[in-house]
């Protein structure tokens, strides 16, 4: 008798299981219904031995994402603590920023070793700092990202650090005209959404003109 596919293998099933949960999390009107599911599901994998396997890291980051949907946001800190790794710790960011939790969102940049983390776990973070109004931490963000040696800010990059920079105490046109030389040099330029952040950027400090 040949071996059943790979298909019909339990980490199949359960990545399976939570695509599908994710999927209903979007039309779901009862929030306790799914998370109630949604822990039954963490247990399953529990029971299997099947979290935190080294083939399957998989699994562990989409009940992570779950969690996040869900809003029960300690669930997902517990599970990242396990294993830290960039991608968990992108969601984790965004979600802990937007609940208002900078401190926090900030601890799980902090919690993935330097050389693990990139670029779109630095693009979170510097957005979390924008969000709370917080300049001179995200720029401090963006020269990590450009120190790392191996990582190149992006479109995003650029937009968050514009985003914040709104919010320097004393902005001027020469900051102004720094950021937008950096972003010309980095070839960013044409993308819309920083386009947009750097007109933005000038209208703030009055320079409508130059915009």
């Amino acid at each position: 008798m040949p071996p059943p596919p790979a298909a019909a293998s339990p980490p199949y099933q359960c990545s399976v299981l939570l695509r599908r949960l994710a999927a209903s999390s979007l039309a779901s009107s009862s929030p306790s219904s799914f998370l109630r599911a949604l822990r039954c599901l963490h247990a399953r994998l529990l029971t299997s031995g099947l979290l935190h396997a080294p083939s399957h890291p998989h699994l562990t980051l989409r009940l992570i994402h779950l969690y996040t949907l869900s809003h029960d946001l300690p669930a997902a800190a517990l599970l990242f603590r396990s294993n830290p790794c960039p991608i968990a710790a992108t969601s984790l960011v965004a979600a802990h920023a937007a609940a208002g939790r900078l401190p926090a969102a900030v601890s799980f940049f902090d919690a993935v070793p330097p050389a693990r983390r990139d670029t779109v776990l630095h693009n979170a973070v510097i957005s979390a700092y924008a969000r709370a109004s917080r300049a001179a931490p995200a720029v401090a963000v963006f020269r990590s990202l450009l120190a790392s040696g191996s990582l190149r800010p992006d479109d995003y990059s650029f937009t968050a650090l514009l985003s914040a920079a709104a919010h320097l105490p004393n902005l001027s046109v020469y900051h102004c005209a720094q950021l937008h030389c950096s972003v010309l040099k980095s070839g960013a330029g044409g993308a819309l959404s920083v386009c947009n952040a750097l007109i933005a950027l000038y209208m703030k400090c009055d320079a409508s003109e130059v915009s």
